[in-house]
């Protein structure tokens, strides 16, 4: 039988079909029991590690940023647009969603979700570059369709 440099000579009937060759007690049986549980530790912290890592990956879809991250990282301050005059332009068109979502009787749970998806999406797109007013009408529209509902609610 011929052997890989660098590995020792086996048997060959170490495997043996459904198990080991009979004398074999695994590679754990030559150990100490301390070293043995210290493999066994490190192959659980491993497991775990993996586990919280997939768990990662799953939530990473939604960012939560803190205040001084969505400060400090503003792409409409980014693109030049003065901070006082970000939060103005803030304050209408949130004026803007409320006037019009009262105006056709959308109710207040609407409205206030119309906001917030247009804050959302200026979290992460400059005022600058995007009509402020469109984007606040287009909010209203689909905070309206929704009626509430969550994504992936619906009972049909």
């Amino acid at each position: 039988m011929a052997a890989f440099q660098g590995f020792a000579p086996q048997p060959d009937n170490y495997v043996l079909e459904g198990g080991y060759a009979p004398g074999y007690d695994g590679e754990l049986a030559s150990l100490s029991p301390h070293v043995a549980q210290q493999r066994q530790m490190l192959r659980d912290q491993e497991h775990n590690q993996d586990l919280a890592n997939e768990k990662t990956k799953r939530a990473s879809k939604y960012v939560y940023r803190t205040l001084e991250d969505l400060r400090a990282n503003n792409p409409s301050v980014r693109d030049g647009l003065d901070p006082d005059k970000e939060r103005i332009w803030r304050r209408q068109y949130c004026k803007i969603i409320q006037d019009a979502g009262v105006a056709m009787k959308i109710p207040q749970w609407g409205i206030a979700i119309g906001i917030t998806m247009c804050h959302r999406f200026f979290a992460v797109k400059s005022m600058k570059r995007n009509d402020r007013f469109l984007i606040a009408t287009a909010c209203l529209f689909l905070a309206a369709k929704t009626g509430g509902r969550a994504p992936g609610s619906c009972a049909w």
